[in-house]
């Protein structure tokens, strides 16, 4: 397994642009094949260089859109000649490569559908080897590439019931439990009828898990199982540990709403806009004239507002 920087100066964990060159043009079904030989090639193993295997694996899936691709004549090709390079490119520390091999095997299960199931035999353990990573690019993508193809994927059910039972890390088996809910909810109970006791055996095991996380999607794998086999998921319920029992008798929990402070809340609030000022509507008025002067020979006096007194003045009674 390659892990080290190439000449090319990328180190692991390190994402780079690459630039994807085309396809040469492919008119006849022959040219097909010969394009998809040559890409296996380089694909086959880390003796290329990176940035070579990188525009193959670009190329790859441009192929696989082509309209001339029949998927039930290219699967033995693919099978025999890619898959083993798929592992290889799979398997290499750069994160840019890694994370483009992943896309690619997205793009194959697509293509293939049905088809794809006796490779995902061969390429899921290998995807599950990338979750426990350190390189966080790394262990995204392969997790993503696992439910991308999971649609496609029901041989694998008992592989990942086992490795969610008795993995090593912790992070790998809370990853295989929540695939099971995935498979549960896409596959239902037709699909899955084959490994009912598989998946019954796990799920109840890793329900008693150490890992808070694994314990968790357990617990929404056995609320499933239950829709689809009530009976065996009753039966299942006596062979419990009380602690496991209890996690799921428990009712799902509504994720909390968190409420912001009162300084995220007064940040958030508009400020109250003043009211708008509304004019009232214009009156005809009528305009007042101008008083002229007064006329003459007559005079006015202000008028004062003298106080009304019981006192009669000496002048009144002289005149009466």
């Amino acid at each position: 397994m390659e892990s080290s920087a190439n000449d090319s100066g990328e180190t692991p964990g390190m994402a780079v642009d690459i630039e994807i060159h085309p396809p040469k043009p492919v008119i006849s079904f022959e040219d097909l094949r010969d394009s998809f030989a040559e890409l296996a090639e380089i694909l086959k193993d880390q003796s290329h260089e990176w940035t070579q295997r990188m525009d193959a694996l670009g190329r790859f899936q441009v192929l696989l859109q082509h309209q001339l691709f029949n998927a039930a004549s290219f699967v033995p090709m693919i099978s025999e000649r890619f898959v083993p390079g798929f592992v290889s490119q799979l398997e290499d520390r750069r994160s840019t490569l890694c994370k483009e091999a992943c896309a690619t095997v997205t793009a194959l299960a697509l293509a293939l559908r049905v088809d794809f199931e006796p490779i995902a035999l061969q390429l899921v353990p290998v995807l599950l080897r990338l979750v426990v990573v350190t390189i966080k690019l790394i262990s995204e993508s392969g997790s993503t590439c696992i439910h991308s193809v999971l649609a496609y994927s029901k041989s694998c059910t008992v592989m990942l019931c086992e490795a969610a039972s008795s993995h090593p890390h912790p992070v790998a088996r809370a990853r295989c439990a929540e695939y099971i809910r995935e498979m549960l909810k896409l596959h239902g109970k037709e699909g899955l009828e084959f490994a009912t006791d598989v998946i019954c055996r796990s799920v109840v095991k890793t329900l008693s898990d150490s890992d808070p996380a694994t314990r968790s999607a357990s617990k929404g794998a056995f609320a499933l199982f239950a829709q689809h086999w009530p009976e065996l998921a009753e039966a299942a319920k006596a062979t419990m540990l009380p602690a496991a029992l209890k996690l799921v008798s428990e009712p799902e929990k509504k994720a909390a709403v968190a409420r912001p402070s009162f300084k995220q809340f007064m940040q958030k609030k508009p400020a109250a806009a003043p009211p708008a000022f509304v004019s009232e509507p214009a009156v005809a008025r009528t305009p007042v004239k101008e008083a002229g002067p007064p006329p003459r020979g007559v005079s006015f006096k202000p008028f004062v507002d003298e106080p009304q007194s019981d006192i009669i003045k000496p002048s009144l009674l002289k005149s009466a």
